[in-house]
């Protein structure tokens, strides 16, 4: 299967009112062209076009109200190939900082599985559990919307003296009945990268384990680390063991 995809992405910056502007705009030129996402949730080999993205259009800003306060306007329209069906949906949220606390809420309006336009409410809260900078945080998020009602509780933390070890726990019920748990641990080494996880949600489990990292052969031998971009350095400092580069 081939195909064609064309992007065109504008952002602006405006430092002095601490505002910014994206618009970007999507066109998927052939009915052949699918993302990973399509060809990982297919359900089975018949390829159908009928929900594939044509065309899509997105618009996002943000503007700065003072020192603690940010305002996110959102939206986008979603165009399908042999489908006269079109998606809009729109999102308004307020983000606010009060003492150690962070405070949200927002609003969406969007097109559910059913067809129809629902408006979602949301409301998230999140606080330290210390006065360390360590300290972990927990954090609740309380929505509502036409077909249900739904509350999440988390709690994030950072463990090591270089806050290289990542976990999160996470439990969530609705009013339809649907409860879900799901547990994290990353830790971001010196000789790689390593993650495990676990969900269990409407009667379903799910365990993942990972590891990235790099191998790097040369002369004076093999050096294992993290994962590596385009470019990067191997330095030799000898008696400088455990140095770190900022």
């Amino acid at each position: 299967v081939h195909g064609n995809s064309y992007r065109l992405n504008y952002q602006r910056y405006l430092a002095s009112s601490g505002t910014h502007v994206g618009l970007a705009a999507y066109r998927f030129s052939t009915r052949g062209f699918r993302t990973l996402n399509d060809t990982a949730t297919r359900a089975d080999d018949a390829w159908v076009d009928t929900g594939r993205t044509r065309q899509r259009y997105q618009m996002n800003l943000s503007q700065r109200l003072g020192e603690r306060t940010s305002l996110q306007l959102s939206g986008g329209h979603v165009a399908y190939w042999d489908s006269g069906q079109r998606r809009n949906d729109v999102q308004l949220a307020l983000q606010t900082s009060w003492r150690r606390a962070n405070v949200g809420v927002s609003v969406q309006r969007y097109r559910s599985e059913r067809g129809d336009q629902d408006t979602r409410y949301a409301l998230n809260v999140s606080v330290p559990l210390g006065t360390a900078p360590q300290s972990p945080r927990l954090s609740t998020q309380l929505s509502h919307s036409p077909r249900t009602d739904q509350a999440q509780l988390s709690l994030n933390g950072t463990l090591g003296a270089q806050r290289n070890t990542h976990y999160s726990l996470s439990a969530g019920h609705g009013s339809d009945g649907v409860r879900n748990q799901s547990a994290y641990v990353g830790h971001q080494g010196a000789h790689g990268h390593f993650n495990a996880g676990y969900s269990h949600a409407a009667g379903q489990r799910s365990q993942t384990l990972g590891a990235s990292g790099s191998v790097v052969l040369h002369r004076g031998g093999v050096n294992f680390g993290p994962p590596l971009g385009n470019g990067f350095a191997l330095v030799q400092a000898k008696g400088a063991e455990g140095a770190r580069i900022g």
